[in-house]
């Protein structure tokens, strides 16, 4: 994990990504909320309310008591792959967000599916 992690804070994506997990992880959906408000653009979105974003992460998280880090698939300044893990039953997903060139890259694609194969 620590390889995965510190693949991750080398880049502005990588960086978010962690602080996304990390609230995503503490299981608070009210601090998630406040994170994709101030993370996440319009587009990210992609047209869904935030009431029923949330709702939709407060069911994965319900289902798998959060993610560990599996294996950083793809690490580049503005877009990261990273394979994860569910805490409560080893089942993997894949993450895929990248963010603007521009600071404070804000979150302009996110993307969260159990992986083929």
């Amino acid at each position: 994990m620590r390889e995965n992690s510190a693949t991750l804070k080398l880049t502005p994506a990588g960086r978010r990504y962690m602080g996304f997990l990390a609230i995503f992880n503490s299981g608070d959906m009210d601090r998630l909320r406040a994170f994709i408000v101030d993370s996440f653009t319009e587009q990210a979105l992609q047209g869904a309310t935030l009431d029923a974003v949330i709702a939709w992460h407060q069911q994965l998280y319900n289902a798998t008591d959060g993610m560990r880090i599996h294996k950083v698939f793809l690490s580049e300044e503005h877009f990261v792959i990273v394979i994860t893990e569910a805490r409560r039953n080893g089942k993997l997903y894949m993450d895929k967000m990248k963010v603007s060139p521009d600071f404070p890259h804000k979150v302009i694609e996110f993307l969260h599916e159990i992986p083929k194969g």
